[in-house]
Parts: structure tokens; sequence; C-alpha cells
């Protein structure tokens, strides 16, 4: 172009280079999507995903995941960024997003809104989550689990220590109105650390009843506030509840006893008629209250862990267990000495030992000791072989467990005299299961 150009003419050629480097930019663009197409589809010969149909493909990405854990920065998400036909695969795949982890909380609205991205994938499925963290659960959290509490049918709470204490509310999570429902919820588990103060009877009965297909209940170190609270109704009745883990597994001292009650006071206010598993530990109701319960119940119960204090009477243990007949597995747990000598296992010994009446399709028996108590080894053997031999169904195990001192400890002590150890033997050599010992070391 001549220097002697004039400004239009400049301002012409400016949009015409304008114009070519437009029509060269979409011919690149175009060149690149068409190379990203023939990469894909060469991609797609050369994987040997893409020659399985769709459900298979949605079946291998379930197997890799099965036991992965379910967070948003793990799979499945990783499975989003190796190619667009595993992006796809994924995201068709609803049941890779039914299960959740959130923990470490808080961790802001930001966690949760990727956790909701996350859910919403699942589509209509039902959800298992799981919340772990120090409480109170923030307002996103809590307004995640209520989005989706008419989905979910599996939730877990892992509350970390509280140092204030603070006294936690259900209806935080699942709301306080009689129209609030958890018709999908099956499995519900609430275990604290160390101990969570939670508000009184009534609210925990509002969330069981809005829960009607509830299966599995665990309250682990969780403490229930007013347990004189009035409660204006009749037992409640949960027909599909058949797993129930009540109790303070913690071992520390714990203050307010006195104005709180551990989980297992529900028990007075409903009936179990399903109940197949029940695990109560230091349980702070009365002999009266637990026969009541059983009697009206009448439950199908195989399964019974107990904490049983330092001696119960015969007569109650009679009661109590002739209103269990079809227990299979009994473990029995004494968590200290009164000092005086006591036998806590002695009632039970007698009555197992000397009629086939007393739970006839018992099978498994375990004796647990967290303090060292007092333990007649004889009426142990005598028992044993009773039901061994002369019981219809025969008792396929037995364990006798000591409290933990550590590996170091000499555990010889808790052994039986020779002539019962021998006969222990031959209980065993017989087809016995026997454990004699500490939870890691078998004496026998």
């Amino acid at each position: 172009m001549s220097q002697h150009s004039t400004i239009p003419e400049l301002r012409s050629r400016v949009d015409d280079i304008s114009s070519a480097i437009e029509a060269q930019e979409l011919l690149l663009r175009d060149l690149y999507s068409q190379r990203s197409e023939a990469q894909h589809r060469l991609n797609s010969f050369l994987d040997p995903m893409a020659r399985l149909p769709l459900e298979l493909q949605s079946h291998i990405f379930l197997q890799v995941s099965v036991d992965s854990n379910f967070e948003p920065n793990g799979l499945p998400m990783v499975l989003l960024t190796v190619s667009r036909m595993w992006r796809d695969i994924a995201l068709s795949t609803p049941r890779l997003w039914c299960r959740l982890v959130m923990d470490s909380l808080p961790r802001g609205p930001d966690y949760s809104n990727i956790c909701d991205i996350w859910l919403s994938r699942a589509r209509s499925l039902p959800l298992s989550l799981t919340l772990s963290g120090s409480p109170p659960l923030e307002q996103s959290v809590q307004d995640l689990v209520k989005r989706y509490r008419d989905q979910v049918a599996s939730l877990t709470l892992k509350l970390a220590p509280d140092e204030n204490d603070n006294m936690l509310s259900l209806y935080l999570l699942f709301g306080p109105d009689e129209d609030s429902r958890l018709s999908s919820l099956k499995v519900l588990s609430i275990a604290a650390h160390e101990v969570a103060y939670f508000g009184g009877v009534v609210e925990w009965l509002d969330v069981l009843r809005a829960a009607p297909a509830l299966s599995s209940l665990t309250l682990q170190n969780t403490l229930v506030d007013d347990i004189d609270e009035q409660v204006n109704s009749q037992p409640l009745y949960l027909p599909c509840l058949e797993t129930l883990h009540l109790g303070q597994f913690f071992t520390g001292i714990i203050g307010g006893l006195e104005e709180c009650g551990t989980s297992c006071i529900i028990l007075r206010h409903v009936t179990l008629p399903a109940l197949k598993t029940l695990s109560l530990s230091n349980h702070d109701i009365d002999d009266g209250e637990l026969l009541a319960f059983f009697s009206r119940s009448a439950p199908p119960l195989e399964s019974l862990h107990v904490t049983i204090p330092f001696a119960s009477p015969e007569p109650f243990v009679s009661r109590f267990l002739g209103l269990i007949p079809t227990l299979t597995y009994l473990k029995l747990c004494a968590v200290a000495d009164d000092g005086a000598g006591s036998e806590p296992f002695l009632p039970f010994l007698e009555l197992l030992g000397n009629s086939s009446d007393i739970l006839p399709k018992l099978c498994r028996i375990a004796f647990h000791m967290d303090f060292p108590v007092t333990v007649d080894h004889e009426k142990v053997l005598r028992m044993l072989e009773f039901r061994v031999f002369s019981c219809p169904v025969r008792l396929e195990g037995f364990s006798l467990v000591f409290p933990n001192y550590g590996a170091q400890y000499d555990y010889t002590r808790y052994l039986p005299n020779p002539h019962v150890q021998s006969s222990l033997r031959k209980l065993g050599d017989d087809g016995l299961d026997l454990h004699w010992g500490s939870a890691h070391q078998n004496l026998l």
C-alpha cells in the first residue's frame, strides 16, 4: 500500500485484515472441534469400556466405588475428569451418587453447595448420609438434610466433643412441624465421641413417629434431657424396628447425670414387636420398666447385649429371660465391681445351667468384664456341659473376656484350676467354640 494512502483506505485495510483473522479463527475452532471429535471416536475404539453396553459400564463403575470413602474430593468425582465418555457414564449412573460422607464439619456454605450437586445426581434414589464434625451443625448442612429428608434412607451423625456442652435438637435436622415426614428413613445412627446432650423424650418420639419405616436405630453416648418429662400418649408403636443399640458406651466420668438419662429411657415409651437385635449399655431404667417393655413388645429377639448390675435377683432374671425365648445369642457385660465380691453372672449361670426351658434356642453366650468381677468357674463349667450335652439346641460357642490391661499383663491369674481347664479343653475338642482370656488372647 502506498505511503500516500488516505485514512479511509487504511481503515478499510484494517477491516479487511480483521475479517480475514475472524474467518481463520472460525476455521481454526472448527478444526479443533473436528480433531476433538475424531480423538473422542478414536478413544472410543481403543477403550474397551466403549464396547460394553451402558448398563455394564455403570455396573463396573459401581464396583470400583463400592468400597470407597464417598467424599466430594474422592470417588466418584474423579471419574468425571478421565474422559468425556467416563463423565457421561458417571452422570448416567445415579447409584454412584447415593452415598455421601460430609466430614470435618463445619466447612461453610460452599462445601454444602457441592454436596447438594452431588446428591442431586442421585435423582430419586434413596440416599445414605454421614455427617461428622463438631456440634452444632451449621445452617447450610441443616438446610441440606431438610431438603433431602424425604429421600434419606440412612443417616449417621458422628459428633466430635463439644467443649460448651451445647444442648442439641433433632428438630434442627428434621423439622418440628407435624408434616415432617421421614418416609424413607430406615437406618438412623447418632454417636458421640464422648457425650452429646439432646432435648427431651418428646423430641425423640416425634422423630421416631415421623419415620414409620425405621428398621435400625443406634444412639450411642447420647444423654436425654428432662428424663421426667411427661409424655401424654400410649407407647409409640414402631412395627419395623428390628435393630436397636442404646446406651452410654463412654467410660469417662460424665457430670449432670442427675438431670439427664441415657438413651435407654426411650424403652419406657415404645413398643417394638419386630425387634431382633438389642444392645443396652449402662442403662438407667429399672427392672420393672425393662420387663414392661418386653411384655408389651413380645419381640422375636435373637441377639441381646446388655450391661448387668452388680447382682440381679434371680426372680427378675428368670422373668426377664422367660420373655425372650427366641434368643440365640446372649452377651452380658459387667462394667464395675461393688467391692463386696458379688457375682453378677451367678443368677444367669444358675438358670442356664439347670433348665433347658430357659432360652431353649440359645447357641452362643458371651460374658465380658470391663472391671475384675468374681466368676465361679465351676458353675461356668456345669452350665456349659448342660448346654452342650443336655439341651435340644446344642451350645455352639462361649467366651469369657477379661478386662484389657495390655499385652504385658499376666492374664493367667484368671485361669480356673487344672481340673476345670482340662474339662473346658475337652468341650473345645468336642466342637465348642471356646474363648477364655482377653479380647486379643485366648488362654485355653
